[in-house]
């Protein structure tokens, strides 16, 4: 802590040297990006009005239904997580997550002419981010002394955040 600057800083910036660390910080931050994103967009295009040329102009109750699949398969999915790290590796989990996230953006992307496949896309991202947000504690905690966990989980989740305003943002402005 004192080589950069304070001898008991608040956070330990020095932790994000740690590979695993900076690979949870990282995934965080662009995740939450992605998920407020996408979820914001999903239900913006299924409200949109056909008369827009795209959208199913459905009404909020349809657009809240949407996300159903994504609150379910994310919470499933979190379960999994360690059984899922068991077999494969703590860190292999966290771009198996990050993987199905991304495949679940390109659903959305190139196929959106039914409400099953927006269903198949929100469930979709609901494994990835259930993957991915049930592993960075993990991999943030076998990385960092006892005594630092507050500091390393509290930068994550600021991290989390400041993601879901960036990706809260651009989805107003797409």
């Amino acid at each position: 802590g004192q080589a950069l600057g304070t001898a008991h800083p608040l956070i330990e910036l020095g932790l994000l040297r740690r590979v695993s660390v900076l690979a949870a910080d990282v995934s965080g931050l662009l995740a939450g990006v992605g998920v407020y994103l996408l979820l914001s967009m999903v239900t913006r295009f299924v409200q949109t009005p056909l008369s827009a040329g795209y959208g199913f102009g459905s009404g909020v109750v349809v657009a809240g239904l949407v996300l159903l699949p994504f609150s379910v398969v994310s919470v499933l999915a979190s379960k999994v997580v360690p059984i899922l790290a068991r077999r494969i590796s703590f860190e292999a989990v966290l771009p198996v997550g990050a993987t199905m996230f991304l495949v679940a953006m390109a659903i959305f992307l190139f196929a959106r002419t039914s409400l099953w496949e927006i269903l198949l896309t929100m469930a979709v991202a609901g494994l990835g981010v259930g993957c991915t947000f049930a592993v960075m504690p993990g991999l943030i905690v076998r990385a960092v002394p006892a005594h630092e966990t507050g500091s390393a989980m509290s930068l994550n989740q600021v991290l989390r955040t400041l993601g879901y305003s960036i990706g809260s943002a651009l989805a107003g402005t797409i």
